[in-house]
């Protein structure tokens, strides 16, 4: 009878366990978010979701490094005292950020002119992207300590929470009013929503002490893992910023509301990464920061990676040809443009999708330096096409903002493959993987052909 090894039997149980509970949870909420959008398309304009896309992205932005990423490094912490004091780093300078972002929010408003378009539409809700920001990243920070203690349960009950909060009152706003503060003030409430169940996990396992012993532990652990703010803060402004940025330059150069059509394909197509990819990542992390051998870890990547493949391909490739076809009649006529958006990101989501959950595998290696390389050169890629698309054909700037993001995580997959032991060995996995996804692009860009034919002739 064979014997399965320690690894396998981690993937047979827990890990799979940890991820269905997680998913299950995220499912929810975005399937709650799903139900909604077809209302929520015809209670607001293009035009108004194109103020919350920039409200999301400047929140995106500054929350990801708020807490100088001490939070990704709670998983990896040896000692149980370690990870509290970087979750306690990670609320403290959250809370300075926060402080900081008020007093510029609050400048910003009263000495800003307001002949910028863009600035007319997010001025009357800059004073959420404070809130926004540190609840954000406070809910980021604790999450982390939630994954570390295996409570991917509480988790769900969150994400679910989440949901429910954000789409109820972006529903309730849009019946009894009008304008976007329903749609900003939604996203806000779903950053604040959760963060009080996961603090009181925390604060209910850790061991009162005396301030001054406090302060110390929390000088000697940010100067021990003072590479998390030196690089990886640089990494994730650059990561997010390369995502973010562009939605901006969208909404500031683009033709009509393409910013809010942006929006709505990337909310729809993050849905199954958040479902599956995010959960992934989420349990992956803990279970990768701890394996005892190089080769459990290089096991657990590439039997993540092939699942990976498995699940989401063939789903993302579905999605992006029949997007074109249903937008018109699921959201209304004038989000059509919406669904030619998606088809054209499915290639971008296919890939993020298999790097998501395996980025971690950077920091695990202490190759903090090449994550912040790679998150550099993607910021300059995906921006510098925004800006040519801008000179040349404004009316291309979503799809030229698509395939940069297919680029750069293709590259990124790369560096990540790097990382693995088995790196040298595994060249004709990487030629399958390329061959698989590729075929599988192929298919899908003849499907949307056919799709566009059709439409034009009916």
């Amino acid at each position: 009878m064979r014997l399965f090894s320690p690894i396998e039997r981690i993937l047979s149980n827990q890990l799979v366990r940890s991820i269905a509970a997680l998913a299950s949870g995220t499912a929810l909420g975005q399937l709650l978010m799903i139900l909604a959008m077809p209302l929520l398309t015809r209670l607001y304009t293009p035009e108004e979701f194109s103020v919350m896309a920039l409200y999301v992205s400047l929140v995106s932005v500054l929350s990801v490094s708020a807490a100088l990423r001490f939070d990704i490094a709670v998983p990896i912490a040896k000692e149980d005292a370690e990870a509290e004091d970087l979750v306690w780093l990670g609320l403290l300078f959250g809370g300075l950020v926060f402080l900081l972002l008020a007093l510029v929010s609050a400048l910003i408003y009263l000495n800003v002119s307001s002949a910028s378009r863009w600035w007319l539409g997010i001025a009357p809700y800059i004073w959420l992207i404070p809130i926004g920001v540190f609840f954000s990243s406070a809910y980021g920070t604790l999450q982390m300590w939630g994954s570390r203690r295996r409570r991917f349960n509480l988790i769900a009950r969150t994400r679910l929470a989440q949901g429910g909060g954000m789409v109820a009152t972006q529903l309730g706003w849009g019946v009894a009013s009008s304008g976007a503060l329903g749609l900003v003030l939604g996203q806000a409430i779903s950053h604040i929503i959760g963060v009080i169940s996961l603090f009181r996990l925390f604060i209910s396992s850790f061991r009162p002490v005396a301030c001054s012993e406090l302060l110390g532990r929390l000088k000697y652990t940010a100067t021990k893992y003072s590479n998390f703010p030196k690089y990886s803060t640089f990494e994730a402004l650059f990561n997010n910023g390369g995502i973010q940025v562009p939605v901006v330059l969208i909404s500031l150069w683009a033709i009509g509301a393409e910013a809010g059509y942006v929006l709505l394909a990337m909310q729809l197509m993050q849905a199954p990464m958040s479902l599956l990819g995010a959960a992934i990542g989420q349990v992956f992390f803990p279970y990768a920061s701890t394996s005892p051998t190089p080769g459990d870890l290089d096991q657990l990547t590439r039997t993540t990676l092939i699942n990976l493949i498995r699940l989401s391909v063939i789903p993302l490739i579905v999605i992006g040809t029949l997007a074109p076809l249903l937008f018109p009649f699921v959201f209304g006529k004038e989000w059509a443009r919406a669904g030619v958006i998606v088809a054209w990101m499915v290639p971008w989501f296919i890939m993020q999708m298999l790097v998501s959950p395996l980025s971690m595998i950077l920091h695990i290696c202490r190759k903090q330096r090449e994550a912040l390389l790679i998150q550099i050169v993607g910021f300059f890629l995906r921006v510098g096409v925004i800006v040519l698309a801008a000179l040349f054909n404004k009316a291309v700037m979503a799809e030229a903002y698509a395939i940069s993001g297919f680029v750069f995580y293709s590259i990124y997959l790369w560096m990540i493959l790097r990382c693995l032991p088995s790196y040298p060995k595994c060249n004709a996995e990487i030629r399958f993987l390329s061959k698989n996804i590729l075929i599988g692009l192929a298919v899908s860009g003849i499907l949307y052909c056919i799709v566009q034919a059709l439409l034009n002739i009916f």
